[in-house]
């Protein structure tokens, strides 16, 4: 099944975009089309949240999503190529409606209460700041991040919402946290597998079955579960050892190797900052996939062979 759902992926993905997208006119109708679908999903989640009420480990946007980790990631990787294209925008009408979508995107994940996604961000603003550095974009962007800050501090300390953020950061290093205990203890049953199959692992797709031979916890909260290892570099290594590990980050060190010559060699504007996207949007599924399980996942799976079949494409 692993097999089947994931060539699937590789073949929608990787293989077909080249057969379709043959032009800029093409690319940018895409990126339109998506931007729409997934503009509407985003303002979806905000009224499933309404309805359901702000809150941690909540429901949003179900049932097009079923896991609120998922829904961040999904957003975080739309909202790197809008505040890629915003940050390289001129003044205008076009920036200012550009400001209100990556708004908006920011402002979904923040709501997400998935703290992967947020750091996620981080790591992609760092970037930012440093591909902008000499444009006054990158001002733009250290006003927002101090405004930002500001509008966290007086949140904190001001509503019963600030609560709930103030939680996510101080459980952020609590062992004992119920959702950092389980994730020691599934980051602890792929390190066990991989020792035990160190060159070709344990077979594709195969840890959410061998991991109850490898509960080094008992009490964590999914010790009955079918699910990832929370760790994608750590899953991959559990099921393909070695040789599947160093081809993943082979084909992640390409990526970024051939779009940032792509980028410096492209003479349209639109397919440069695209290209800058797509490196801040691998950037943050690198990151958020440190901790959390982003797969298997039609919505991630898809973007992610997405974002790699755009650059030789």
């Amino acid at each position: 099944k692993a097999l089947i759902r994931d060539t699937g992926y590789i073949g929608a993905g990787y293989f077909l975009i080249p057969k379709y997208i043959r032009s800029e006119a093409r690319l940018r109708q895409t990126a339109y089309g998506i931007l729409i679908i997934h503009t509407v999903l985003v303002l979806y989640g905000f009224v499933t949240q309404m309805i359901g009420g702000l809150h941690i480990y909540g429901k949003i946007a179900s049932p097009f999503f079923i896991e609120h980790c998922i829904y961040a990631a999904f957003v975080t990787i739309t909202f790197a190529f809008l505040l890629a294209f915003f940050l390289d925008a001129k003044p205008g009408s076009n920036r200012f409606l550009l400001g209100i979508l990556t708004a908006l995107f920011g402002l979904a994940i923040v709501l997400t209460f998935v703290r992967a996604a947020w750091f996620s961000v981080l790591f992609l603003l760092l970037f930012y700041l440093y591909q902008f550095r000499k444009r006054k974009s990158a001002v733009d962007l250290i006003i927002l991040l101090i405004l930002g800050t500001l509008l966290g501090i007086v949140l904190s300390v001001t509503t019963d919402l600030g609560a709930l953020f103030l939680q996510r950061i101080d459980t952020v290093t609590d062992l004992r946290y119920v959702a950092n205990y389980d994730r020691l203890d599934r980051w602890a049953a792929a390190w066990n597998m991989w020792r035990d199959h160190r060159y070709l692992g344990t077979g594709w797709g195969a840890y959410p079955d061998v991991y109850f031979n490898y509960q080094v916890h008992r009490d964590a909260y999914s010790s009955t579960m079918r699910m990832g290892a929370h760790n994608i570099y750590l899953e991959i290594m559990a099921e393909t050892g070695l040789a599947g590990i160093l081809l993943y980050l082979l084909m992640i060190y390409v990526f970024y190797r051939r779009a940032i010559r792509l980028q410096r060699a492209v003479t349209s504007g639109f397919q440069r900052v695209f290209i800058l996207g797509l490196q801040g949007a691998m950037l943050t599924y690198l990151i958020h996939a440190f901790v959390n399980n982003l797969g298997p996942s039609d919505k991630i799976g898809l973007t992610f062979w997405f974002m790699l079949g755009m650059i030789p494409t």
